[in-house]
């Protein structure tokens, strides 16, 4: 009758007999869904009708809910009409007012806490979703990464460790390689430089370019003077990837002083701390920790440049973020350089 009252033109009577059916009290959840189908149907030919779908969606959902069908539907609307990601996820909290456990919800709105760098949110669904479903490994990895930022290191690697523990055998290998890299830097953290080596080339098995692995491991060698000729393939990986990152360039210009290359070196610590610049400049840049600064005076000192090397030493102490070394104030007093 519907289609009927539709095809002739008679428009309110179609609206009247649909919104009878959709609003009655005792209409299953499933003619609903149907009938908001058809309502999406018409708005998707005539915008007009865009108000009354949201008026329907807040009639409906203003009822106590049995199922997440509606609210569901009405997130893919919201997906289709492209809502603010915000109306998105707000629904979305609401589905898991009604199904704490729904998948769909809980990656959604995982996806949208990182994404907006909101530690709480993430932790809060990490936490849920790990409850609901352990087997999924990426709740594992932002809940272990949230720990990690929190100084709970223990407690992060023991979430890491149950998520690869559980994991099924589809998940991708790159979220399988991820999760090692942090276990990895968890371990070394904590002081267990083996634990976490071995973590690193855990990490590697699933996925040969991960560049965040590279790097750190790389580095953490070149702290050891082991492996730097391993230290330098995979740190060289990382620029060739990322020729502007400031970090990488870093890692690599220090495993090149490692290795007693000091022209090398400085040519490519260059890139990162340029001596040319003013120290108003150096220090306002944000993106250069003082560590950055000390190992440029560092190579400098090395490449018989002592005047460099004290000015970039005391700029990298009024840094005061607290990566530098502490021998830096060493260097400063002597006027050298000092392992």
């Amino acid at each position: 009758m519907m289609d009927y009252y539709r095809d002739c033109g008679k428009d309110d009577r179609y609206n009247k007999m649909r919104d009878s059916m959709l609003y009655h009290p005792d209409s299953p959840s499933q003619l609903r869904v149907l009938l908001l189908k058809s309502y999406i149907a018409d708005v998707q030919r005539d915008s007009t009708y865009a108000p009354q779908l949201c008026a329907a969606f807040d009639t409906l959902l203003a009822r106590p809910q049995q199922d997440t069908e509606i609210l569901i539907m009405k997130a893919a609307y919201q997906v289709f009409s492209k809502q603010p990601r915000e109306a998105i996820c707000q629904t979305m909290r609401q589905v898991l007012e009604v199904d704490p456990g729904n998948e769909t919800a809980l990656r959604e709105l995982l996806q949208f806490y990182a994404e907006q760098n909101d530690d709480k949110g993430v932790e809060d669904i990490s936490r849920r979703g790990l409850n609901y479903h352990p087997e999924e490994i990426a709740y594992a990895y932002y809940l272990g990464m949230v720990l990690a930022e929190q100084k709970k290191l223990t407690d992060a690697a023991e979430v890491l460790q149950q998520g690869l523990r559980v994991r099924t055998e589809d998940i991708h290998p790159h979220l399988v390689s991820n999760v090692f890299g942090v276990l990895g830097d968890i371990y070394y953290q904590m002081g267990n430089e083996q634990e976490a080596f071995a973590a690193y080339d855990s990490a590697l098995v699933y996925k040969d370019d991960n560049i965040m692995c590279l790097n750190n491991y790389a580095y953490y060698l070149s702290l050891k003077g082991e492996q730097l000729d391993r230290a330098e393939e995979m740190s060289y990986r990382t620029i060739r990837q990322e020729p502007e990152n400031i970090t990488y360039l870093d890692t690599y210009a220090w495993i090149l002083f490692m290795k007693g290359d000091y022209a090398h070196a400085r040519s490519y610590m260059d890139k990162v701390v340029n001596p040319e610049r003013s120290d108003e400049e150096l220090l306002a840049d944000s993106t250069l920790m003082g560590n950055l600064i000390e190992h440029a005076g560092d190579i400098y000192a090395h490449c018989n440049e002592p005047e460099i090397a004290l000015r970039l030493w005391k700029l990298a102490q009024q840094k005061g973020d607290n990566s530098c070394t502490p021998q830096l104030r060493k260097k400063i007093k002597r006027k050298k350089y000092i392992r």
